[in-house]
């Protein structure tokens, strides 16, 4: 019988038992019975706690049990005896580990006639199906959906041998998959009888403790648990699983984890499903438009899903405000503030501008002033953004990330932030902790692009009216940053998230 059973506590660790009762069905040939004696059902284990602690997630273990192949009723006729084995395939899932194992074992070697007590050794060393020694049986174990051919003893206590894990310190969720085979060569010296044992699949998964953002490798496993748990200036580069693009992150003063980075994220001409996707999308109205490679085309309609990607630019002179006029062909066209990063590579140097005086070096950059894309609102807001005087639902953020919020200074929003950060001055907003970058913005209703390289703009999640959405805009040097100016929908601006 293939079970799952309650998870249980050892020593802080949270484990889960798959319990396999193993039976060969040995007949009498004089009187030709035919029967199989597994049964086989899917139980899933329930969770096991750590320690009740604010940063301890618990960690879970679930079980599966396919239907075996294979055969388990055996008639010896003569001395040679007769074979018989079968293959079942285990799978194992894991959620919220620090790190796990898989381990198989049992009791004792021996198989056990369930009503005459004799017993079927353990094969006392490896053995292929064809050489088992008459009266001996073995197991295999191996990870992934091919059944192996070579047979050991089985382990003589319950944890015995370690199959496969992960030893990742940070794991959301994984699974492993396992074929477990079993093969028994019994004589007709043995009477007829059911020959069982109890195989025990069994799990060791340690809590997953949450340290902070720098223990998070992906976008989408920003928690609000992970956030709290995370100092202030705490910075890392995540990585976002939809297009494997980097992006600085950290914690700044509001107590808010924030890109410092620009969403650089081309789009399609479709959402993806909401309930299988890494989107923060809950809900579309309007489909994308596929990412324009220049300033030209899109729409200026206040329902418009155009997006602009402009190359990989970084600001060289982020402190400063320098007006590149207008512009009609792309970033190239403003050299004297914007480089492209050509061949070099991005810095994993949180302070790289601080320590060079410089955005870039003959063969690294600073990813922080990234120009990224430009997005129309409805865009920003992944096609849900056609409302009047209300907080849009859906973004093209990663999943557990959004826009903040607009015409407002509550927790989350733009105008929190810089009063929280004493940041008034937008020179302020240029280098650490911020970064922001003077992309400028895409005007479809003149084609050309404005303000590159004097002004910086960044979508709110907040419409004002149904032709204007809030934006925070970061202007030239000896101004305040403005959190909650109004914007038409159809320009195209920057996008920063803030986890959720």
């Amino acid at each position: 019988m293939l079970r799952g059973y309650k998870n249980f506590n050892i020593a802080g660790s949270a484990s889960g038992l798959g319990l396999l009762l193993l039976a060969f069905l040995l007949v009498n040939p004089l009187v030709g019975l035919s029967a199989s004696a597994l049964e086989g059902s899917e139980d899933v284990g329930d969770s096991g706690e750590s320690a009740a602690q604010a940063e301890v997630l618990t960690s879970t273990v679930s079980f599966a049990f396919g239907e075996p192949v294979g055969v388990t009723t055996l008639t010896p006729v003569s001395e040679s005896g007769a074979s018989a084995r079968y293959s079942v395939k285990a799978t194992v899932g894991v959620e919220n580990s620090g790190g796990y194992m898989v381990y198989l074992g049992s009791n004792k070697s021996e198989l056990t006639g369930k009503n005459s007590g004799a017993t079927i050794n353990g094969v006392t060393s490896s053995s292929s199906y064809e050489s088992l020694p008459v009266n001996s049986w073995g197991y295999n174990a191996t990870e992934g959906e091919t059944a192996g051919t070579s047979f050991s003893r089985m382990p003589e206590n319950v944890r015995g041998v370690a199959l496969g894990g992960n030893d990742a310190s940070n794991i959301k969720s994984d699974s492993k998959t396992f074929m477990l085979s079993f093969a028994a060569h019994i004589g007709n010296d043995k009477p007829a009888d059911t020959y069982e044992n109890e195989v025990t699949l069994s799990v060791v998964s340690s809590p997953l403790e949450i340290t902070g953002l720098t223990s998070l490798t992906n976008m989408q496993e920003m928690t609000s648990a992970v956030c709290e748990a995370s100092e202030i200036g705490e910075t890392k580069q995540l990585i976002d699983v939809r297009d494997g693009k980097s992006y600085w992150v950290a914690k700044l003063k509001d107590n808010n984890c924030w890109m410092t980075q620009n969403l650089d994220l081309d789009l399609g001409t479709e959402w993806p499903d909401a309930s299988l996707s890494d989107y923060d999308v809950a809900s579309t109205e309007y489909k994308p438009m596929k990412t324009i490679p220049d300033v030209k085309g899109g729409s200026t309609s206040g329902t418009g899903t155009y997006s602009w990607d402009l190359g990989s630019f970084i600001s060289m002179k982020p402190e400063l405000s320098t007006g590149c006029g207008n512009i009609t062909t792309g970033l190239s066209s403003c050299t004297s503030y914007f480089l492209n990063t050509g061949s070099r590579t991005a810095s994993n140097d949180a302070q790289f501008y601080n320590n060079n005086e410089a955005s870039y070096t003959a063969t690294e950059y600073d990813a922080h002033y990234l120009v990224g894309n430009l997005y129309q609102w409805n865009a920003a807001t992944a096609g849900s953004g056609n409302i009047m005087n209300a907080i849009a639902p859906s973004s093209i953020c990663p999943k557990n990330w959004k826009l903040p919020d607009g015409n407002s200074s509550s927790d989350g929003s733009f105008a929190y932030l810089l009063n929280r950060s004493s940041a008034t001055k937008v020179e302020m907003l240029a280098v650490a902790p911020f970064y922001f970058v003077r992309s400028g913005l895409v005007n479809k209703a003149n084609s050309r692009m404005e303000y590159a390289g004097s002004d910086g703009y960044y979508w709110s999640s907040t419409a004002g009216n149904a032709t204007q959405v809030y934006r925070m805009k970061m202007g030239v040097v000896g101004t305040n940053a403005d959190p909650n100016f109004a914007e038409n929908r159809y320009v195209a601006l920057s996008v920063r998230c803030v986890a959720r």
